[in-house]
């Protein structure tokens, strides 16, 4: 009789680093409605991103569903900016995650009113949100993606309140499994795969400063992935990941080095999404974020590269190419040893 075993480490998409293209659309509190894919020309120039992405070695995409340009008026649809990303992914040979909704949404619908529940939910349907998607195909699978923290007390006596702010990190998927507030709806099979967000403000002081990388209570990386993959115990990716300027480089190393140290204490990190995998105008000011390994398009859709960046992301891929490989091998051995 031959051991089973599935230990065997292996990218949950057609890649183990993947871009995202920032997508938020919502409206800032002037007033003044932000679309970074059309700031950054990501819309324009989709083909030419994609055909980009591939020429890096990265064959997945986190993408977006703009709300508000797919619901121009309420209850009538128009995919024609989505169809035109979808039919580009399909020739460039990406496969591509879509936001459904990240941040915006129409200009009439105010958040806080009983009528967004109902729009949102006829919405997610005509995409297709779990149960609509799962009726026209059961394979179907969904990512729910928040960030992970790190909050500490400033003195013993905010022990209490700090960590009840750190575990707060964790209600949304509790919400989503049914574990908290169950009256929502909640179900453990809404939660198949889990996403998340870590960037170097992730971790601060109750109601205070950030704890910066180096510093005495500041948490490696590993430890986060390890608490948060023992909740859910569901396969699991970095969702967002990435860094301004000279510190592009260096915070990759980072958290390349922490997920294989996640990855060897059992925590089987399925991806890196680098997020935004553009440069992009800030949110408040307009101001240039030097963030990606592509930066602003010119006329013709072409995009500088960031060059120290990309070098670093062959040798993280040609890394985890190897680990991946090393685990296939030790999992073929496992499996052919005589159970005992």
């Amino acid at each position: 009789m031959l051991m089973h075993n599935n230990t065997a480490l292996t990218p949950l998409f057609d890649g183990f680093f993947f871009g995202g293209f920032e997508c938020s659309c919502h409206r800032r509190r002037d007033g003044v409605r932000l679309d970074l894919l059309r700031s950054t020309r990501h819309d324009q120039f989709v083909h030419q991103d994609y055909h980009a992405m591939r020429a890096h070695g990265i064959r997945t995409v986190r993408d977006g569903i703009r709300w508000h340009l797919a619901e121009p008026s309420p209850g009538r649809y128009d995919w024609s900016h989505f169809l035109l990303m979808l039919d580009a992914a399909k020739h460039a040979g990406i496969q591509p995650l879509w936001d459904v909704c990240h941040y915006g949404w129409p200009d009439d619908l105010n958040i806080w009113s009983p009528a967004f529940v109902t729009r949102f939910a006829h919405f997610a349907a005509a995409t297709a949100a779990i149960e609509a998607i799962r009726d026209v195909d059961p394979r179907a699978q969904f990512i729910a993606v928040d960030p992970i923290i790190n909050v500490v007390p400033n003195v013993p006596e905010e022990r209490g309140p700090a960590e009840r702010a750190r575990l707060a990190q964790y209600q949304a998927w509790d919400m989503l499994v049914g574990d908290v507030l169950p009256e929502l709806g909640g179900k453990p099979e809404y939660l198949d795969i889990v996403g998340v967000n870590f960037y170097s403000h992730n971790q601060w002081y109750l109601d205070g400063p950030t704890i910066h990388q180096g510093e005495a209570l500041y948490r490696p990386l590993r430890e986060m992935l390890k608490e948060t993959y023992a909740h859910y115990r569901r396969p699991f990716f970095i969702a967002e990941t990435g860094a301004e300027g000279d510190k592009r480089v260096p915070w990759l190393r980072y958290v390349c080095d922490e997920v294989e140290a996640a990855v060897a204490s059992g925590v089987p990190v399925g991806g890196i999404c680098l997020y935004p995998i553009t440069d992009y105008p800030g949110w408040d000011n307009d101001r240039h974020c030097p963030t990606g390994l592509l930066g602003f398009a010119d006329d013709s859709g072409y995009r500088p590269i960031h060059t120290e960046l990309a070098a670093e992301l062959r040798a993280q891929s040609e890394r985890f190419t190897r680990l991946f490989q090393t685990s296939e091998r030790t999992a073929d051995v496992m499996h052919l040893q005589p159970e005992r």
